[in-house]
């Protein structure tokens, strides 16, 4: 399953071999030297250091670190947040439960919603709710809830936050992306 496969760079992770043979998750695709790319999924890149991929498509031994799925949902964790932050810059971005509800009520219909953020370890009531509001506003706004309410606070120069949304645009298709 790991090899061979043809797939947009979208879901692509790129992984850059260091001059030290160390596998290096390069998600921002800056890194200098022939990127190996595999799918972002946590299952491939165990597979791929399991059935050493990493040295047969750099035709050379390479040591890829045991996290190496760990190191890439930090580093992906950590460009989610710095696009929340930049959203939160650009006055796109609205947090808390009352004014993400409200926010969604009187502007999901009018598909300004771009991606709506809950947090993996907000109460599940809370949550529910909003993914509920948002479904039936605006079926088409995202969904996302895979940062905690640490990360999401981190963004937004808080202790904590549970409920965001970011409005359409650049920054809403570029989270969704990452």
């Amino acid at each position: 399953e790991v090899y061979g496969e043809t797939a947009p760079k979208s879901g692509l992770i790129r992984f850059v071999i260091s001059p030290h043979g160390d596998v290096v998750p390069d998600v921002a695709c800056g890194l200098p030297g022939r990127g190996l790319w595999l799918q972002c999924r946590r299952d491939i890149i165990v597979q791929a250091c399991a059935k050493n991929f990493f040295s047969r498509a750099a035709r050379r031994p390479v040591k890829p670190d045991t996290n190496l799925s760990d190191l890439v949902e930090q580093q992906l964790a950590k460009r989610c947040v710095d696009i929340i932050g930049l959203a939160r810059r650009a006055g796109d971005v609205i947090s808390g439960f009352d004014d993400v509800r409200d926010w969604l009520r009187r502007h999901a219909a009018a598909d300004q919603a771009g991606v709506v953020i809950a947090a993996r370890d907000g109460a599940t009531d809370g949550v529910t709710k909003i993914a509920a509001l948002a479904q039936a506003a605006a079926p088409s706004v995202a969904r996302v809830r895979v940062l905690t309410a640490a990360e999401q606070g981190r963004a937004l120069g808080r202790e904590r936050a549970v409920h965001i949304a970011i409005r359409r645009g650049p920054l809403a298709d570029k989270f969704i992306n990452e």
